[in-house]
């Protein structure tokens, strides 16, 4: 990325000086093979005529088991990580509810009301963001038919604690692991914890195929209830009696996907690394916070957020975002509203208690960039426009408020 002109280097975008960027720099962006890694693969692919259902994905999912250390078998390719939750949640008869965080993105429960189950959304923990297993075990009860975890921007949810309390329960431990390709907890990597786990790999994801997910089952039964499921719920003929729907990966996607496979371990060091230049750059800043991870945990680190304490930071989480897009520099505001507090799940979910966590976090959180190829001095820049912002936070108040008067 290329530096504007810094002549105004010391003034905020907003007050006058240059921006950061002169190009606006994305909050995230997918890091794809060159198209010679893949060609041969794709000519293979459209020379054969089978693009469905075909050795690519069967491929892909026996690589993917190999990285997990578990069965080929255990894994299924799907065309999204929404459509592996909903599959993975239409094991569920209805009805019934499920218990799930708020501090997630809408599929989790989409998922769920899609399966006419009804969602029970519980609060977060405030260091490392993810479900509290005291307020999950306090919301199971005679209607409880399985427990959803997240891994919160690719960090482990309390993993054990969960698993003994869907076992003590005789209830399935479900886990949405959109971000969690290349997570691990004790040793032990992700899609090992659950009954089933549901990896997205869209663009912004550690491995992407374009498009597609992948679900990892602890029983091989599972998955093949999930492979006749993906496939229309037929196994031998169109009278079969199982729900399905069309959820398979094509094979051109996979090619994409084993692509990215290859270059996973190159990736998540690269993200780690730029976490640690953003921590280095902006852990003394008083005000500003970050998502902490629990002992033995590893992160794919798919986002970096940051927590806004206003009272200690003097400049609210809002209009620190809009400071930094003066900068031409992206955010995103995970997770804004969350769940409990979204019109599409009124009247179809339940919530136990006062999330006063999440709500703070969905208040407060505020991604910045981050992304596999990204390069030091770019993140460099973000921090220092950050800090400049910080640095001149009375008058950026002052003139996003004379901005908000013009604008109304």
């Amino acid at each position: 990325m290329t530096p504007a002109d810094w002549s105004g280097k010391d003034q905020p975008a907003i007050l006058g000086g240059a921006p950061a960027f002169r190009e606006p720099i994305p909050v995230a962006r997918p890091t794809l093979p060159g198209f010679e890694e893949i060609s041969g693969e794709l000519e293979r692919v459209l020379a054969s005529g089978i693009i469905t259902n075909g050795p690519q994905v069967e491929a892909f999912e026996r690589e993917t088991a190999a990285w997990m250390g578990t069965e080929p078998e255990k894994v299924v390719a799907v065309s999204n990580c929404t459509t592996g939750l909903i599959l993975a949640l239409s094991l569920i008869e209805p009805p019934g509810e499920v218990v799930m965080p708020s501090f997630t993105y809408f599929a989790t429960g989409l998922a769920a009301t899609w399966n006419a189950l009804t969602p029970v959304f519980v609060d977060a923990r405030p260091g490392d963001f993810n479900v509290d297993a005291g307020a999950v075990e306090r919301a199971v009860g005679e209607k409880t038919r399985a427990i959803v975890g997240v891994y919160v921007f690719g960090c482990p949810p309390p993993v054990a604690t969960l698993r003994k309390l869907a076992d003590a329960h005789g209830i399935p431990l479900i886990l949405d692991a959109a971000h969690a390709f290349g997570a691990v907890q004790d040793g032990t990597p992700a899609g090992r914890f659950g009954d089933v786990e549901v990896f997205s790999l869209s663009p912004t994801k550690p491995v992407t195929s374009g498009e597609g997910g992948l679900v990892v089952c602890r029983e091989e039964a599972t998955a093949a209830d999930l492979r006749r499921r993906r496939n229309l719920g037929i196994l031998d003929s169109a009278t079969d009696p199982t729900r399905g729907l069309n959820g398979r990966m094509s094979e051109l996607n996979a090619v994409l996907g084993r692509a990215s496979l290859r270059r996973l371990e190159k990736n998540l060091r690269n993200r780690r690394r730029l976490v640690g230049i953003y921590h280095d750059e902006l852990g003394d800043v008083p005000g500003l916070g970050f998502q902490t991870l629990p002992p033995g945990a590893v992160s794919t680190f798919k986002d970096l957020a940051v927590v806004v304490d206003s009272d200690e930071l003097g400049m609210k989480r809002d209009d620190l975002a809009e400071g930094l897009a003066a900068e031409n520099i992206g955010t995103k505001k995970y997770f804004s509203p969350p769940l409990h507090l979204q019109r599409r799940f009124a009247g179809l979910s339940r919530t136990q208690g006062p999330l006063r966590v999440t709500e703070k976090l969905a208040e407060c959180a505020l991604c910045l960039p981050l992304y596999s190829h990204q390069e030091e001095g770019d993140v460099r820049r973000v921090t220092a426009a950050l800090r400049r912002l910080v640095a001149h936070g009375e008058d950026v108040n002052r003139r996003l408020t004379e901005l908000r008067r013009e604008w109304e």
